[in-house]
């Protein structure tokens, strides 16, 4: 088996479960599970730093779906026992999801096998990581509801990607609170956070 990240090859002996359903118990070498900087926030599993940009990158950018995996599984555990009634990821919008066929999150969601519902559709393309702070901190909200949208009552759980300033976090739950939501918590993969 080969790192998902350098591609070095993994001394591992095999599992019964990569056996029988070509699943990998481990995604990285040693090399590079040293890079990973684990956060103990309660909404994120991974801190922001040069080799977690470089995952974002070959995810997202070069569109290695295989990337999913490592965050899925880190993912269904982070949810696990976690009290929600639906998951909602941050969408993006329909151009730049055209643009990179895909939804990361989404993607995400499905490879850990988390039923999901969308229920916010962004409005704007801009993206927030070419805007400065004050810019982001500064911005009116940029998602709306899909129609025939009911959260009312619902503990939702919002999944995204990264999260930096926390202004599309922000965004999303007013939207869901002004729905009816009982309660919004997120998960996000990385967080710029420090």
């Amino acid at each position: 088996m080969h790192c998902l990240f350098c591609d070095q090859i993994i001394q591992q002996p095999s599992s019964f479960t990569q056996f029988l359903f070509g699943i990998p118990s481990v995604y990285c070498c040693k090399r590079c599970e040293e890079q990973i900087e684990y956060t103990s926030e309660s909404h994120a599993i991974y801190f922001y730093n040069s080799f977690m940009q470089d995952v974002l990158h070959q995810f997202k950018f070069l569109k290695d779906i295989r990337v999913a995996d490592f965050f899925a599984k880190a993912l269904k555990s982070k949810v696990r026992g976690m009290e929600y009634d639906l998951i909602i990821p941050i969408p993006m919008h329909v151009e730049m999801e055209k643009k990179r066929t895909f939804s990361p999150v989404e993607v995400v969601l499905q490879q850990a096998k988390l039923p999901f519902q969308s229920v916010l559709e962004k409005t704007t393309m801009s993206q927030q990581s070419k805007k400065t702070y004050e810019q982001r901190i500064n911005s009116s909200s940029f998602f709306k509801s899909l129609p025939q949208v009911d959260v009312s009552q619902q503990k939702i759980l919002l999944i995204d990607d990264l999260i930096t300033t926390g202004t599309t976090i922000k965004h999303a739950k007013t939207i869901l609170l002004e729905l009816g939501a009982k309660s919004v918590e997120e998960v996000i993969f990385i967080s710029g956070k420090k």
